[in-house]
């Protein structure tokens, strides 16, 4: 199957000048060096066979001296031997080692005001820039990293049915488990993530305000219905003030270990007898919005977007309402009305779903194109929970930002129990779709 990347955009590199500081900080670079993956166990649980461009697992091993050796598999493609390597000292800062990657690489980034890369735990933690290789543990009690050039984390499909426990990770709930339900578009499943009394004090808040949905639309459907490709009617729901909603960002906010406060608010959303969306994508191509200035300034050109949905089923529906990615597994013809081919998931009462609408290295996924089947029988009630890969200026009260800055501080205590429970999902579980 042909990997994702294509020839970028690219703009402008990453980092500052290169060449006084090598020497001087101990970082030494081989170009495509192999090493087994065999000291890494827990590679196994973040290599995938498929690419995700932008996503890069290091692999430490002692070198020699007072130096650390970095396996890097690029974009995180499952295989016995590492792309690239480098040697740096153990109190090299993580900004300086992002930077040493990044020209080991070879990569640029995507846009002029694209976000920092990030260098996270295999949990999705991320790591402060000025703390060094030795603060955060590499070595003591971890020997895998993770580079993501876009600067939020993602979580790795690894394969089809894999089952990654989240026990540790998700609080205010029991144990969960996120699974791998496609690797072309990214999608995972989480069942019984949304708790009962969330799911009746969504609809019973958002009921009475819903009305008919409106889009931002493309420059090619300038004058059209939104009738054309949506029927449907919408709410969004603040959770100030509420408990209730503020576990449920909680949670969501632990699950795809992104801050809160880079997130809208739920867009709550009914469909009736034949209600349906035709497919689309989530995230804003800036190709597609050239006459539209607001949807422009708000993706900073391109380089903000929705990275990530959770989407949430709210009722069981009797026939019809199912999520289709018509893309799945790579595949690019398909009729807009069919609901056939591809990747259908059936709606299921407290469940979500998870899907990527960006490549870690900033790219939008063109396979993340999804749609809402028809519904033949019942009513399908359902949310939207739009994640950015930048901080947005929705969820703002105090309850929110400090949802987030707990989140985001480092905690060395939290980063060990969080690294220790790792073990538990380096053996990929397989189960039958």
């Amino acid at each position: 199957m042909a990997g994702h990347r294509s020839k970028s955009r690219l703009k402008r590199p990453f980092g500052h000048s290169f060449v006084a500081i090598l020497l001087s900080l101990g970082c030494f670079f081989a170009a495509a060096e192999t090493s087994p993956t065999g000291g890494c166990p827990a590679t196994s649980a973040l290599l995938s066979v498929e690419k995700m461009p932008g996503f890069h697992v290091i692999c430490a091993s002692p070198g020699s001296g007072d130096t650390l050796h970095l396996c890097v598999f690029a974009d995180g493609l499952r295989s016995e031997t590492c792309t690239h390597s480098l040697d740096v000292t153990k109190e090299t800062t993580v900004m300086d080692t992002i930077n040493f990657l990044i020209k080991t690489l070879e990569r640029t980034s995507l846009w002029p005001k694209s976000p920092v890369p990030g260098i996270f735990s295999g949990s999705g933690t991320r790591f402060p820039q000025e703390k060094t290789l030795k603060e955060i543990g590499l070595l003591e009690y971890r020997n895998v990293i993770v580079l993501v050039e876009g600067g939020v984390w993602h979580w790795p499909p690894v394969e089809i049915g894999f089952e990654r426990p989240l026990k540790a990770l998700v609080k205010g709930g029991p144990s969960i488990v996120l699974r791998t339900i496609s690797l072309i578009p990214r999608v995972f499943e989480v069942k019984s993530f949304i708790e009962d009394a969330e799911a009746v004090r969504i609809l019973e808040r958002a009921g009475p305000h819903i009305e008919k949905s409106v889009v931002r639309v493309m420059d090619k459907d300038i004058g059209r219905s939104v009738d054309d490709w949506r029927t449907s009617e919408t709410f969004f729901l603040s959770s100030t003030g509420d408990p209730i909603l503020q576990g449920l960002d909680e949670r969501v906010q632990y699950l795809t270990r992104i801050p809160i406060d880079h997130a809208e608010h739920a867009q709550i959303l009914k469909y009736g007898y034949r209600g349906r969306y035709t497919p689309h994508m989530d995230a804003f191509d800036p190709a597609f919005y050239q006459k539209d200035a607001d949807t422009l300034n708000l993706i900073g050109e391109g380089a903000y977007n929705r990275v990530l949905t959770v989407f949430m089923y709210l009722s069981d529906v009797e026939e019809g309402g199912e999520t289709w990615f018509p893309k799945y597994a790579g595949r690019q013809d398909y009729d807009q009305e069919s609901c056939s081919g591809g990747l259908v998931v059936k709606p299921e009462r407290l469940k979500v779903i998870v899907f990527y609408n960006m490549y870690p290295n900033g790219q939008l996924d063109p396979h993340s194109v999804h749609g809402g089947c028809r519904v033949w029988n019942g009513t399908k009630w359902s949310a939207n929970f739009w994640v950015w890969n930048v901080r947005r200026p929705y969820k703002t009260e105090e309850a929110s930002k400090n949802m987030a800055q707990e989140f985001s501080k480092w905690d060395p205590a939290r980063d060990k129990s969080e690294e220790s429970n790792l073990g538990s999902v380096t053996s990929p579980t397989k189960s039958e779709l």
